[in-house]
């Protein structure tokens, strides 16, 4: 993601990282989730396929001083929600209980080659979520993504060559509004 879609990224969730663990799906080098322990967010989990990027990330964590709140699962995300529905699952994460802040930004090659995949992926990432939780999807911007669950909970935001989708949180307390 460049760095002013990033910026622009932060500048509309800025109410809805800090103080949230955030999960980093396709980490790459984990510039969104460093970025959102820099602005506050309570944890990090990155999620990362590549071993080479993977090893970097958790050198980069390390450099930062940020081994207590960060930790990176090299694993094969689609792999990794799986274990979601096991009962006792290894992925101990907080999210059907507690506010998360989740970043999905694959390759854009799997929008091609994976997109049912991608779509039942975000549907699981839906379903084990706490309502107050926000989900960022980046594409590119020629994506349709009119497929997504809950297409009304749904914003999209274009900053060539990519778009980022937004799934916001669920208002539990409408005593603010």
């Amino acid at each position: 993601m460049k760095d002013r879609t990033r910026e622009a990224l932060f500048n509309r969730l800025r109410e809805f990282v800090p103080g949230r663990p955030v999960i980093d799906l396709f980490a790459g080098t984990g510039a969104l989730g460093l970025e959102a322990l820099s602005r506050g967010a309570r944890s990090l989990t990155a999620i990362e396929g590549h071993p080479e990027s993977a090893q970097t990330l958790r050198q980069n964590i390390h450099q930062l001083g940020l081994s207590s709140r960060a930790s990176v699962v090299c694993t094969d995300v689609f792999l990794w929600t799986g274990s979601w529905g096991e009962p006792h699952s290894t992925s101990s994460l907080p999210m059907d209980l507690e506010p998360t802040c989740i970043f999905c930004c694959p390759p854009y090659d799997l929008y091609r080659t994976r997109e049912e995949d991608l779509l039942d992926f975000v549907a699981t990432i839906c379903r084990h979520t706490a309502p107050e939780s926000v989900l960022v999807i980046e594409s590119e911007t020629t994506w349709r993504s009119d497929r997504l669950p809950e297409p009304e909970r749904w914003t999209r935001h274009d900053y060539r060559p990519a778009s980022l989708h937004i799934r916001w949180p669920v208002i539990t307390d409408r005593s603010e509004l």
